[in-house]
């Protein structure tokens, strides 16, 4: 009797475990919206794409494809890392055609590989439109003589891109504090309140707290306080609405708040392999992911 009661113990214990993970994967895999049909700004976010010349890794473990509490584990297969992005500009270029593309940081998976850099931003040019590239910390140079090669590859680890009337603030992982009131100020300073802006950086304004807890070893997924106080004040007193396009957390995680949209796009170099395409008319923000292994919308 006892081993029959311990069976059904069992039973119902890997019964709850399979549930979880299956809500897990359901939760990591909705659909995330429409875009319109007809003219609008179209653009293109992709994020941590982790470049590597001497990437070994070819896929995710199934253990990194599940999200818990928001957060997905960290495996990018740098293996394929250029392959993937080779398929993404390819499918970005022919079919999606948009107006400006951002990528929110770790660009290469190691800051001091040059040539990894380079092939990548070579890849990139073939978009055909403008290109907004953020600094993670992945990118970030543990050699004192490399120290300028972002900005010699890259340009500016910090600034604003105007694309039809649209601006795209974008700020380096590594914060300058000159660089960062700077930034502020001119986000406080927009006259265009009836458009929408965009803020583009590495980590998220808001992560939720148990993904934040995961991700201690990683830096955190957010940035902290008084800097997010600071930056969604800036934003609140321009009176404009913004989106906030970030990664670091290679998980899919989008949050509204007040006149703000937080949009975190998952890795390209890890499972899923997607990247957000984002469409604005008539002054509404609509966004569909992508995914590269079944090359369309989800």
């Amino acid at each position: 009797m006892s081993k029959r009661s311990d069976n059904k113990t069992r039973w119902l214990f890997w019964g709850v475990i399979a549930l979880f993970l299956g809500l897990c994967f359901w939760q990591s895999g909705r659909r995330d919206g429409h875009l319109p049909e007809g003219d609008g700004l179209t653009i293109v976010h992709l994020t941590d794409l982790h470049l590597d010349t001497q990437g070994k890794v070819m896929h995710t473990p199934w253990t990194h494809k599940i999200a818990v509490g928001g957060y997905r584990l960290h495996r990018p297969c740098t293996g394929r890392a250029f392959e993937y992005l080779e398929q993404a500009v390819s499918q970005i270029r022919n079919t999606i055609k948009p107006d400006v593309v951002v990528i929110t940081g770790d660009v290469v998976n190691r800051g001091d590989d040059i040539e990894a850099l380079k092939r990548g931003v070579s890849i990139l040019s073939r978009l055909q439109c403008p290109v907004v590239v953020t600094q993670g910390d992945h990118d970030i140079s543990r050699r004192k003589e490399n120290s300028t090669v972002w900005n010699d590859v890259c340009g500016a680890t910090h600034g604003c891109t105007l694309v039809n009337n649209t601006r795209f603030f974008f700020l380096p992982f590594a914060k300058d504090e000159v660089v960062f009131a700077d930034i502020l100020q001119a986000i406080r300073t927009v006259s265009d309140r009836d458009e929408v802006h965009f803020f583009c950086l590495h980590r998220m304004l808001w992560a939720p707290r148990l993904m934040d807890a995961l991700a201690r070893r990683y830096h955190g997924c957010s940035v902290l306080d008084p800097d997010r106080e600071k930056i969604v004040e800036a934003m609140d007193a321009s009176g404009a609405r913004w989106v906030v396009l970030c990664g670091h957390s290679h998980t899919d995680h989008r949050r509204t708040r007040g006149n703000v949209t937080q949009l975190c796009a998952p890795s390209l170099a890890e499972h899923p392999h997607a990247f957000r395409v984002i469409k604005i008319k008539d002054g509404e923000v609509f966004y569909k992911l992508v995914r590269l292994d079944r090359g369309q919308t989800q």
